[in-house]
């Protein structure tokens, strides 16, 4: 149909394929192509010009508004591939962010070359407002309530420990038995010391010691790996070392909890356009389906 209105437009199939750069044979033939699907003459052929039949002024009419349409959705596009730019500042925590969001950062700014991200990882709860923050990405059962949220999904947690530990300590058969064990303690804010566990719908707390606490789980896997203590961990961070055998999962007939992933901001509907996007592209990223 746009070829047909260029043919129009340009009164000859001979200016048309210059425009267009075809040759002129394909344009004959695209509009001899056009006119048997339609099963109309749409166009009079003379040795000096083109003259559109009835039919054929009738077809233009809506070739120009398809044409007309499609120039409008481009331009759109092209303003709203303008409009996202700019800089982002976004938070999350530490160790969620080393392992998720780079790639993920990688590929909005693969998308929109005009944004720049800036990443700042840390496992406070930053204020948005007060660090001029526009996105911070939060693990936690209570959210922030004076700003909006979007749910990513959810982390969980699992007990593990290395294979050289379990030759010295039997495994246990109960959350009961960790308090016997060494244990490897996650610090952030407070020495956590009693591990929840359930099983169909009985929860059970349990009061864990040992002689390491540490505020990162970077920090805390050596000493997990060498077999110095058992530890409770999210399940994203430990993934490879199960799989391989690195490390071996307790307890597996037990949930050892999950909490709420969110990405906290500001109302949407008042952010600029990168904002609004991101939000949207890292829904579409972590919850593909």
């Amino acid at each position: 149909m746009a070829l047909f209105a260029e043919v129009v437009e340009a009164g000859s199939f001979t200016g048309a394929a210059r425009s267009l750069d075809v040759s002129k044979g394909y344009v004959s033939k695209q509009i001899s192509q056009l006119e048997e699907r339609l099963g109309v003459v749409l166009l009079r052929r003379t040795t000096r010009n083109l003259r559109l039949t009835e039919e054929g002024e009738r077809f233009l009419e809506y070739c120009l508004e398809v044409v007309d349409t499609a120039e409008e959705g481009w331009r759109v596009l092209q303003n709203r591939g303008r409009q996202m730019a700019g800089p982002l500042r976004i938070s999350a925590p530490i160790t969620y962010g080393q392992l998720f969001l780079p790639e993920l950062i990688q590929a909005f700014c693969h998308r929109y070359p005009g944004v720049t991200v800036d990443l700042v990882l840390d496992n406070r709860a930053v204020d948005l407002l007060g660090e001029n923050f526009d996105l911070t990405f939060r693990i936690t059962e209570n959210p922030p309530t004076n700003y909006a949220l979007t749910a990513l999904g959810v982390m969980e947690d699992v007990v593990c420990a290395a294979p050289s530990l379990l030759q010295t300590f039997d495994p246990p058969g109960s959350p009961q038995q960790l308090s016997s064990l060494p244990c490897l303690l996650y610090l952030n804010p407070n020495r956590l010391a009693v591990w929840s566990f359930k099983k169909r719908r009985k929860v059970e707390l349990v009061e864990v010691t040992g002689q390491m606490a540490f505020s990162q789980h970077s920090a805390l896997l050596g000493p997990l790996l060498r077999g110095q203590g058992v530890a409770k961990l999210p399940e994203y961070f430990v993934r490879e070392y199960l799989d391989d055998g690195r490390l071996v999962r307790l307890l597996e007939s037990f949930e050892c909890g999950t909490i709420p992933i969110y990405l906290v901001h500001r109302k949407l509907s008042e952010q600029p356009p990168r904002v609004r996007e991101f939000v949207r592209f890292a829904q579409q990223y972590i919850q593909p389906g």
